[in-house]
């Protein structure tokens, strides 16, 4: 099945795999077919994330190009690595979780990959870089104090600072899943963390904290180290 330059986005690619997931007219097409050309469009992040989740109950696609989009790199090699361990995981008849590292340009992909994280449940680890625009850090706050698939979340060099901290600690407050939180290279200080100190005090959940390269000094350790002993 050929897609090629027809410049579909994020959008366009969540509709089309739901359409081959859910609609019972395509649903024979779904299930037999075995090469998938989305080259040169304008596919980003999000819906390269959107194909990886379709691949994971895919049983028969074998090819998939998704080359000259806008997901770059990252995106190619999510899909690439999906379509793999799906062939591989299905012969074991076993499930397998889905992993993303992505960098996201703009507010209107990321708003497209919380829509994904809001509607799906087979995402498990996310791990941003590199995001520069401020509401990031709020829509992924919004999203993970709902989120019950998540168990890790990475943002790393994206210039979070006190008060986003505080909206990230605020959501951690009703997670209870997330068990791994790094935050390195960002540009969280004593009272950011502080924000932090007090949600360790009642979260159980959370295993693994990165705040490596930060600006907590010593007081915002002291603050952390009185939240451990705390928590149990």
């Amino acid at each position: 099945m050929i897609f090629c330059k027809n410049n579909l986005d994020d959008r366009a690619i969540s509709n089309l795999v739901r359409g081959l997931e859910h609609n019972s007219a395509y649903a024979h097409s779904a299930q037999t077919l075995e090469t998938l050309n989305l080259s040169q469009n304008k596919i980003g992040i999000a819906g390269a994330i959107s194909l990886a989740i379709v691949l994971k109950h895919n049983t028969t696609l074998t090819k998939l190009d998704i080359k000259s989009n806008s997901c770059g790199d990252e995106g190619e090699q999510l899909v690439t690595d999906a379509l793999q361990r799906t062939t591989y995981y299905h012969s074991l008849q076993t499930h397998t979780p889905l992993n993303a590292r992505c960098q996201i340009p703009n507010q209107q992909e990321f708003e497209h990959l919380v829509e994904i994280l809001n509607n799906e449940d087979e995402l498990t680890t996310l791990y941003l870089h590199h995001i520069y625009f401020s509401k990031a850090t709020w829509l992924i706050a919004n999203t993970i104090q709902n989120n019950t698939t998540l168990t890790a979340l990475s943002i790393e060099q994206s210039y979070i600072n006190d008060d986003q901290m505080n909206h990230l600690a605020n959501a951690l407050m009703l997670n209870k899943t997330l068990k791994t939180l790094c935050l390195p290279k960002n540009d969280i200080g004593k009272a950011g963390v502080k924000h932090l100190a007090t949600v360790l005090q009642y979260n159980t959940t959370l295993q693994e904290l990165d705040i490596a390269s930060n600006r907590i000094g010593d007081a915002g350790a002291q603050h952390l180290a009185n939240a451990l002993k705390l928590n149990t």
